[in-house]
């Protein structure tokens, strides 16, 4: 049996994202670090899936296009948490530029594999 690490990654970023889009954690009074500092964690969270989705997509179920395949199913599941957030809860609120970060971390892997690929001359 082949352990899919993967794909295993994958879903597992997906529950992650999920967990943490949803749940009613408690404000705290504490001042953050910096402004904003939720967008590193969506930009951080949305790379993480989208690499994590090429790599599944190229390496364990050889699809055609893991690129557009992950970067699509990356954008929506963030854009269908920023909508369902403020209909299905009443403690969060869908935010454009949490959107906007979540792109940001979608592009970059894209930009990384096609870096790497010119860069090295590799076929991946």
């Amino acid at each position: 049996m082949k352990l899919h690490f993967w794909t295993l990654s994958s879903v597992l970023l997906i529950l992650i994202i999920l967990f943490l889009s949803f749940y009613p954690f408690a404000i705290s009074d504490k001042e953050p670090l910096f402004k904003h500092q939720d967008k590193i964690g969506h930009f951080f969270l949305y790379f993480l899936l989208t690499f994590s989705l090429i790599k599944t997509f190229k390496e364990e179920l050889y699809l055609v296009n893991p690129f557009l395949l992950s970067a699509s199913i990356s954008f929506l599941l963030g854009i269908f948490i920023e909508i369902l957030q403020p209909i299905l809860t009443e403690y969060r609120e869908g935010s454009f530029f949490d959107a906007i970060f979540n792109l940001l971390g979608i592009i970059f892997p894209l930009f990384l594999f096609t870096f790497k690929k010119s860069f090295f001359g590799t076929r991946n």
